[in-house]
């Protein structure tokens, strides 16, 4: 067993006893300042205890947005809880960085800070259910975007580091739910950056030390038998861990589905599944998007019934899965968007080389005829009763973290969701599916004060979002000054930096 790689997993000596014999290869990568993220500055109230004999009983002082940290009270604005009826005029009062009491008419403790936000509409954080979070300089992209937490689907000792920064404050940046290292068979699609399994025993050792390790979830990959598969989904339900899955290609969409894993990475075979009777195959790379531009509606139907009967939630990603191909095609109008700054100068060649081999196999029409049967296909799943998440897999190419969300989000609002319900998935039920709804989700007493705060009403126009007034991640308020400097310095940093170009085979899926 290579000892380092479990190292770098955090795997403990009862990790590595259940898990003799299995090779592990592990994507390292830069793990600088994975253990002591550099602090970041950041403006504090006056401790309320030295204020309080000077404080009136009826709270006066209305710092600006900005100054407020760990305890605070935000008054007079528009509160769309997930939790219950929207409040018109309410009031939120957060100690120690967690929501104590919400209502319409609440006393304020004597010396608490008051922020006025009458005239502006607060929800909860949003959740972008599928990332790869590499590092803190990707943080604030999430924050200013009103990104507070994410789920990320690759995991290593340094993701973990970055969700304990976060959450002490070391950086500004989202909370982060992972699962352990994308775990794939004999013919790993990315290497040695990924563990691999080459039996059922090796696969159920896998799972056992990342339980060891801490990890909560799997993420299996694609070239898996199904032997080694199913006793992957086997395992890992003992061992009472969730399963992220891409579908093997040796086993179908209905075979994973059947196993009742918990969620189904970017619609992952699902096109196969919805080929009309005689379909006899497209061409070439233009392949993929043939075969769903001719899906089948009437299985669609059959299909999202399925998914609703086991309960499997679908991550559409709808980002990668098809609209990056509408950026590929003109990525002049792309990078000079407002998201394309963010995007680092080696990066761009990458991304730029990427859309150069997909051009010519490329077409409006094509596109767009696969796109328009992936919207129905997500909105069916949601009339059928089939959970469905919200995420991206940024940073793929033309995905930008956090501006992402956004894209992602009209797409379902494109697919005939409503805001509500938009809403409600990127918040409330994200928390739900991972089972942490006494952590965050809503706005309620108890739960972690993650919350955006917005000019406007999201639930009739959510592009109101794109620019929140302030954002509170784990207590800490960033008002609209400091989210535009965050955004300035990350602007900033791709202007002058190079990250060397990356070749097709990288970390992240596609």
């Amino acid at each position: 067993m290579n000892r380092i790689s479990a190292a770098l997993l955090g795997i403990s000596a009862l990790a590595l006893a259940a898990c003799d014999g299995v090779e592990w290869h592990i994507f390292q990568g830069d793990d600088e300042g994975a253990a002591g993220p550099e602090k970041v500055a950041s403006q504090k109230t006056a401790d309320v205890e030295d204020e309080t004999e000077e404080v009136p009983a009826s709270p006066a002082r209305k710092p600006a947005l900005g100054e407020a940290e760990g305890t605070f009270a935000l008054t007079g604005a528009r509160l769309l809880t997930m939790a219950g009826d929207p409040i018109a005029r309410g009031t939120i009062l957060i100690e120690d960085g967690r929501i104590s009491a919400v209502g319409a008419d609440l006393d304020i403790p004597r010396g608490m800070p008051v922020i006025d936000a009458g005239g502006l509409t607060i929800i909860p954080g949003l959740v972008d259910m599928h990332v790869h979070h590499f590092g803190e300089a990707e943080g604030p992209l999430y924050i200013a975007n009103g990104v507070t937490t994410v789920r990320n689907l690759w995991g290593t000792v340094q993701t973990v580091s970055l969700d304990r920064g976060a959450a002490d404050g070391d950086y500004p940046g989202p909370r982060v739910y992972t699962p352990g290292p994308l775990t794939d068979g004999p013919e790993p699609v990315w290497g040695d950056q990924s563990l691999v399994v080459t039996s059922p025993e090796m696969m159920r050792g896998a799972v056992r030390a990342q339980k060891a390790a801490g990890f909560t979830a799997v993420k299996l990959y694609e070239t898996m038998t199904p032997e080694i598969y199913r006793a992957g989904v086997a395992e890992a339900k003992a061992q009472g861990m969730k399963i992220y899955t891409h579908t093997p290609r040796a086993m179908t969409v209905e075979e994973v589905i059947a196993l009742e894993v918990d969620s189904l990475e970017h619609l992952e075979d699902v096109h196969n599944a919805l080929l009309p009777d005689g379909y006899e195959g497209g061409d070439g790379r233009r392949d993929y998007l043939q075969r769903w531009a001719a899906a089948d509606e009437d299985k669609m139907r059959d299909l999202a019934r399925k998914f609703a009967e086991k309960g499997v939630a679908n991550s559409a990603t709808l980002e990668v899965s098809i609209n990056r191909y509408r950026d590929m095609m003109d990525t002049e109008r792309f990078f000079e968007s407002e998201q394309g700054a963010y995007v680092a100068k080696g990066i761009r060649d990458w991304w730029q080389g990427s859309a150069d081999r997909s051009r010519p196999w490329l077409t409006p029409e094509l596109v767009n005829a696969a796109r328009d049967k992936q919207l129905r296909f997500v909105k069916i799943l949601h009339d059928e009763g089939a959970p469905v998440l919200i995420g991206t897999d940024t940073p793929n190419p033309f995905i930008v973290q956090g501006f992402s969300l956004h894209d992602e989000m009209a797409s379902f609002r494109d697919a005939g969701f409503t805001e509500e319900e938009i809403l409600d998935i990127a918040t409330r039920k994200a928390a739900a599916f991972l089972d942490a709804s006494e952590e965050f989700g809503q706005i309620r007493e108890g739960l972690r004060a993650d919350l955006v705060i917005v000019e406007g009403d999201p639930l009739a126009d959510l592009s109101v979002l794109r620019k929140p007034a302030g954002v509170i991640a784990g207590g800490r308020l960033y008002d609209r000054a400091a989210l535009d400097d965050m955004l300035a310095e990350a602007r900033a940093a791709a202007e002058n930096s190079y990250v060397e170009t990356v070749d097709e085979e990288t970390p992240t899926e596609e």
